[in-house]
């Protein structure tokens, strides 16, 4: 796959490009154990030396990306697009340098979580330098394992941070971007059917690992993306 991308971009047809974004579950990285391969690290850092901008857009917190990239060796030159497109800025950093956030509506966010949690429901939140979630932390045990190679590797992850149900007014702080709502079944979480049929400004997606990503309708890579080739100059075709 990484020799099919170089040779695609590398070819003279395709010079006209000059900014490649790439996704990282399913795409650039492994899932069980999460890294991204010496050899596709290689392949972008080559991309960057041919002068190409090289990011990535993903539904993943980009603070949390650093104990992904350093292992490899694997840098990024411009910035990215994370949260499913409620952010912007520089990958496996720590928080503060963003360029674009989109928090999520932050009355909502807690009705929502209430809701959920009354149905049985787990929660965990992707936020500007926190990852708050449900008490049962053994049930993100992937989370905290990812939590635990960055510590080791010296790079910032985003700490896992348990939130009381009695205490839900907590997340209320701005910071939230991505809200994800887990469940045992579908059947569990098709209990939040009629609760989002009273909020038609939100829509949600799975990515697997039983678990909906709940965003904003004004959230999109796709929006993402218009704001960032618009910040690098370049037209949609390159």
């Amino acid at each position: 796959y990484n020799s099919f991308v170089m040779d695609i971009l590398l070819k003279e047809k395709r010079k006209k490009i000059r900014c490649v974004l790439f996704d990282l579950d399913g795409t650039l990285m492994h899932a069980h154990p999460t890294f991204i391969s010496r050899y596709s690290a290689d392949v972008l850092n080559a991309l960057q030396d041919k002068g190409y901008y090289v990011g990535f857009s993903t539904g993943r917190a980009l603070t949390s990306l650093g104990f992904l990239l350093k292992p490899g060796g694997l840098r990024t030159n411009t910035v990215s697009i994370g949260c499913a497109g409620a952010e912007i800025g520089p990958a496996g950093e720590a928080p503060g340098r963003a360029v674009f956030l989109r928090p999520f509506p932050q009355d909502t966010l807690v009705e929502m979580l209430e809701t959920a949690l009354g149905f049985g429901l787990r929660f965990s939140l992707d936020a500007h330098g926190t990852l708050y979630t449900s008490c049962d932390l053994e049930y993100f045990d992937t989370y905290m394992g990812n939590y635990r190679r960055a510590q080791d590797l010296d790079v910032f992850f985003p700490e896992p941070t348990p939130v009381p149900a009695e205490e839900l007014a907590r997340v209320a702080d701005g910071t939230v971007m991505k809200p994800m709502l887990w469940f045992d079944d579908l059947e569990q979480f098709r209990l939040m059917e009629p609760w989002f049929t009273k909020h038609p400004e939100l829509h949600y997606q799975s990515s697997g690992f039983n678990l909906m990503e709940v965003q904003t309708n004004d959230v999109s890579k796709a929006a993402a993306l218009e704001m960032l080739t618009s910040r690098l100059g370049i037209r949609p075709e390159e």
